[in-house]
C-alpha cells in the first residue's frame, strides 16, 4: 500500500492533505432509488447530478459512505415522469 500511498501523493491535481489512509476495497455495493420524480416540481427541468448528490451529502445515513462513482440517474420511460438512481459504494 505505501508505493500506491506515493505514487498518489506525487500527483499534482491531488491535495495531499485531504488524503488520510489508502485502502483497496473489499467489494462495491450498488443502491437503486426507484420511484424517484424525474422532472424538479413546478418546473420543466429534470433532475440534476447535482441536486442527487446534494441530497445525498444532506441526509445522515450517507455520513461515512464513500461513493465508487457519480450516482446515474435514468429515466424509467419516454411517458414516465419517474426515474431510477444507482448509486455504487465502496464497502471497505
Amino acid at each position: 500500500m505505501s508505493i500506491i500511498d506515493n505514487h498518489v501523493r506525487e500527483i499534482e491535481n491531488v491535495n495531499s492533505e485531504h488524503i488520510d489512509i489508502l485502502q483497496l476495497p473489499m467489494s462495491k455495493l450498488y443502491l437503486k432509488i426507484l420511484g424517484f420524480l424525474y422532472i424538479i416540481n413546478n418546473t420543466n427541468f429534470p433532475i440534476t447530478l447535482k441536486i442527487v448528490t446534494g441530497v445525498l451529502n444532506k441526509t445522515h445515513i450517507f455520513n461515512n459512505v464513500v461513493l465508487a462513482s457519480k450516482p446515474c440517474i435514468i429515466k424509467t420511460s419516454n411517458n414516465s415522469d419517474l426515474a431510477v438512481i444507482w448509486i455504487d459504494i465502496w464497502d471497505s
